[in-house]
């Protein structure tokens, strides 16, 4: 698997990879908005604490906020500790992934961050993610995800341009919303129970664009069996 991450990372090292790409980073920046970071967690510790190490010192803890949906594997101190933050939110009752996206970007609107940017707790970024994706955000429509899909079934790729790709569909994983598209979302997507694959089509209907990273600030594993874990997502040239 030539040009993986993880093989690139293992070679590098955290501090290497930062230094090698940083040439990836468009000059043209979009200001330095303020951006937070919201991680929804349930259970698979060795996932979350594999997001939380890719994470820390990447951008201000208190920028970074993990919402719990009752896990039974570790405790609000444990996120804690992980995540170097004390920004963890568990919920009372569960709530499930699509309530659970949704009341994410609702807590957005209630803040003074510009850009939300929902990191799922599977999801791995590269060490320059922020830096990177500050230089994308100006090219956007208003959304964006850092994770450029290999599912072509569901997410399919429609052309790519300037380190970007525009994409037929996205995935809630990894995604980036300005607060006046939030704000614009929400306010239409009004049955709550169709949020993951609501607002993708929303944003279609509405001919707004959807762009992913065209070679992905973040990636995900995929547990094949125990102990046999792959990277997926388009990230052969992410390392090239």
């Amino acid at each position: 698997m030539k040009g993986e991450f993880p093989t690139e990372l293992i070679k590098y090292g955290w501090n290497g990879l930062l230094q090698k790409h940083l040439q990836d980073i468009p000059k043209k920046s979009d200001g330095l908005s303020k951006i937070a970071v919201a991680i929804p967690t349930y259970n698979r510790a060795g996932y979350v604490q594999l997001c939380a190490q890719a994470l820390n010192n990447t951008l201000d803890a208190d920028a970074i906020w993990v919402f719990d949906d009752l896990s039974s594997e570790y405790t609000v101190y444990t996120l804690k500790k992980w995540f170097h933050t004390k920004n963890v939110h568990r919920n009372t009752k569960r709530r499930k992934p699509d309530k659970q996206g949704r009341a994410i970007v609702e807590w957005f609107l209630t803040t003074d961050y510009d850009w939300p940017v929902t990191l799922d707790s599977d999801l791995i970024v590269r060490p320059d993610w922020l830096q990177v994706l500050r230089g994308m955000l100006p090219q956007t429509q208003g959304v964006l995800s850092l994770y450029h899909s290999s599912n072509t079934n569901h997410h399919p790729t429609l052309t790519c341009g300037n380190s970007l790709c525009e994409m037929q569909s996205l995935g809630n994983g990894g995604i980036v919303w300005s607060r006046e598209l939030a704000q614009k979302m929400l306010s239409n997507m009004t049955n709550k129970n169709v949020y993951d694959w609501g607002w993708t089509k929303w944003l279609e209907t509405e001919k707004i664009k959807q762009y992913a990273a065209e070679k992905s600030l973040s990636f995900t594993w995929v547990c094949m069996g125990p102990g046999v874990r792959i990277p997926r997502g388009k990230h052969r040239s992410v390392l090239r």
